[in-house]
């Protein structure tokens, strides 16, 4: 019996690699398809699927597209050029990856900054970006207002709920003026997919954190290879309690679900009591974990959801080895 799983693992796995090289095979530098034109065409595929469900919220792929689309039309009305950067400092929401896909529409730049941050850290993070715009929300903004003579160049902070104070401005996505239709694809012409679309950060265990530059080629690699691997199809959910400022749960599990049609499940913060009725409650059949998430499950107590759930598939990094064998 040994013999026969050994071989039937052999073979889940080699149809695995086969599916992801399979899926980043036409991946070039040189390219003019970027994450965004992967995007747009998940939309125009699936589009009156559910694409995000968010703390009782339901966007389909066409409405999560128009949400992109008044992003890109906002970058335009405040003054944003072609090559620039934004920072997005905010926590999970809906809104999180509308707003650096709509950005990248029209050529510019998302830096993901950590919601968690404060202080000299969050500062740092915020001139290296060499953003101008902050886009953040209520719940985040309080951190900004500690640092900003701190800064080598004032900041606009644009508020996308609540009421703004003295320092902000509302970014209204309801807004007529912020159109929900397309920018054309010509708005980024030129550009490569060698070409930086977003910056995510080290976590700054050694020091203040650093940033790295993702590439839309990089992207692209993320989210189309665990879209191959994990082989989700438009009947998938996915469950992410992972911060979307990182690559594992904000490329890798959004590309995964969002590039083949699947339904993405979005936590605010991961919760070790709330995962299984979330998971139980929303049908998920995908989570994407970082090693300790599982760690958590495993050493929390038995759940009555950890028997009737409909999960084929986890996926992630970082497992240590006797949690993988629980």
């Amino acid at each position: 019996m040994a013999i026969v799983e050994r071989f039937a693992r052999e073979i889940r796995f080699l149809s695995g690699l086969g599916r992801t090289l399979a899926a980043v095979r036409e991946i070039e530098p040189d390219s003019d398809t970027l994450i965004c034109d992967d995007f747009e065409t998940a939309v125009d595929r699936f589009a009156d699927h559910t694409a995000l469900i968010f703390e009782g919220e339901r966007l389909t792929y066409r409405q999560l597209d128009a949400l992109a689309n008044r992003f890109a039309a906002w970058a335009d009305a405040a003054g944003v050029k072609r090559g620039e950067t934004v920072a997005v400092f905010l926590p999970n929401r809906a809104e999180y990856v509308p707003a650096w896909a709509g950005l990248a529409k029209v050529g510019v730049a998302a830096a993901l900054i950590n919601n968690n941050l404060t202080g000299a850290a969050l500062a740092h993070c915020l001139s290296i970006s060499g953003a101008d715009h902050v886009i953040t929300d209520a719940e985040t903004a309080h951190a900004l207002g500690s640092i900003r003579q701190g800064l080598p160049r004032p900041l606009s902070v644009w508020l996308i709920d609540g009421a703004p104070d003295e320092h902000q401005r509302k970014l209204d996505l309801k807004e007529p003026k912020l159109a929900p239709e397309r920018p054309p694809r010509a708005r980024r012409a030129g550009l490569k997919a060698r070409d930086v679309a977003l910056y995510i950060y080290t976590s700054g265990t050694t020091g203040l954190p650093k940033a790295a530059k993702i590439t839309h080629t990089r992207a692209q690699l993320y989210m189309r290879a665990f879209a191959g691997a994990t082989n989700a199809k438009p009947d998938d959910v996915l469950y992410c309690a992972l911060p979307l400022y990182h690559s594992t749960g904000g490329l890798c599990g959004v590309g995964a679900a969002l590039l083949r049609g699947a339904t993405l499940v979005l936590r605010r913060k991961f919760s070790v009591t709330h995962f299984w009725d979330d998971i139980n409650q929303h049908g998920c059949t995908i989570f994407v974990y970082i090693g300790e998430l599982c760690r958590y499950l495993v050493n929390h107590e038995v759940q009555p959801g950890e028997t009737t759930h409909k999960l084929r598939l986890a996926f992630g990094n970082g497992m240590r080895p006797e949690v993988w064998e629980e």
